[in-house]
């Protein structure tokens, strides 16, 4: 933080540094109550799951119970619009020949919630890809208090190709203008996808003169490459989150050590590449090997993107035993396991490599013979 201020005049000025946060009660207080507002504690909260997680697949369906204050009701043809995090991961889609999403409203016992609820998709930013659903509840219905809480159901949205480990969603009730809103995460269940099958990267750099310069049975300290792209975010939040990512490596290897690689791999300049694939690294000290598995482990606060483009080296004591590239065991596998905003670790099922990036060249491969 540089200040820009005279040390000579003012010796003794300070600055200092902290996170802050938006205080609600401040801001309400100021602009005065919102006519329509969530309840203070369970607003909207987040059905089904199992284990307080709710795993989404095929396309979203999810339903979600909405309670409201005692003084600011929630009332007929508010405007509910749901954020879906991570909003960079977010682009719903209309089933084909569809103008709109499907929603629908469940009673609260004794009460009434009929007729139309009006579902779009909107982005939360112009020119920026679709990842809030906005609901308008129905013109019959009884008003959302404390007491009484109806049910949405929202279907018929695409998910996006990546996953992402357990998280939220946002809330926001408000007036069709636009004005004095109410905003609130979900409580209940935690939101969990996937990746889709082809999301994720991984592969073995095979490129002539790129590692593996020690190819033979039993041979110790053979250094090979691999190029990765993750399907989704790793974020450690807290010291009590986990945030991981590993390669296993066929039967009979041993991993040693992993790191970054070196800059002057060939694989990195080569010509005629759309896209290139970058030069990323990992830092070595939060690398371990054990038997046949390497891992990665987040600190806390650290962040690895979906999407991001990033290599790692492994050092490996070859089996003791020939193995062909063709072999049904010669696979390495890549896996991820996160806590997201949950408090459990979740574990995505592990993906083998497979080439992808550079067709026509040999300088990929999903592994590599032990000759």
């Amino acid at each position: 933080v540089i200040s820009m201020d005279d040390i000579i005049a003012h010796p003794y000025d300070a600055v200092e540094q902290a996170q802050a946060s938006v205080n609600k009660a401040v801001v309400q207080n100021l602009q005065g109550q919102a006519p329509v507002r969530f309840m203070a504690v369970d607003g909207l909260t987040v059905l089904g799951g199992s284990n307080s997680v709710l795993q989404l697949s095929d396309s979203l369906d999810f339903q979600v119970q909405v309670a409201g204050d005692s003084v600011g009701k929630i009332v007929r043809q508010t405007y509910l619009r749901l954020f879906m995090f991570p909003l960079t991961m977010w682009d719903m889609r209309y089933p084909s020949g569809s103008t709109s999403c499907s929603a629908s409203c469940t009673a609260y016992e004794k009460t009434r919630c009929t007729g139309l609820v009006e579902c779009s998709v909107e982005a939360v930013t112009d020119l920026a890809q679709n990842n809030v659903i906005r609901l308008v509840l129905p013109a019959d219905m009884d008003d959302i208090t404390g007491e009484t809480k109806h049910i949405f159901r929202v279907s018929s949205l695409t998910l996006p190709a990546r996953g992402f480990f357990p998280t939220r969603v946002g809330a926001q009730i408000g007036l069709q203008d636009g004005t004095q809103p109410d905003y609130q995460l979900s409580s209940g269940s935690y939101l969990w996808k996937q990746p889709d099958a082809g999301a994720v990267v991984a592969e073995i750099v095979t490129r002539e003169r790129d590692g593996n310069s020690r190819p033979f049975k039993g041979d110790t300290g053979n250094v090979l490459y691999a190029h990765l792209v993750l399907a989704a975010t790793l974020y450690a939040e807290s010291l009590e989150s986990t945030a991981a990512f590993s390669v296993t490596l066929p039967p009979g290897y041993i991993g040693i050590d992993a790191g970054p690689l070196p800059t002057d791999l060939a694989v990195l300049d080569a010509a005629g590449v759309d896209p290139p694939l970058g030069r990323g690294s990992l830092a070595a000290a939060r690398w371990s090997c054990a038997a046949s598995v390497c891992t990665y482990t987040l600190g806390v606060h650290d962040v690895l993107h979906a999407g991001t483009h990033f290599f790692a080296s492994f050092t490996v004591n070859n089996p003791s035993t020939a193995l062909l590239r063709s072999d049904a065991s010669n696979r390495w596998l890549l896996s991820m396991t996160g806590t997201g905003r949950h408090t459990a670790a979740l574990t995505v099922p592990p993906v083998p490599f497979v080439a992808v990036s550079h067709a026509g060249t040999s300088d990929f491969g999903a592994n590599v013979a032990v000759l």
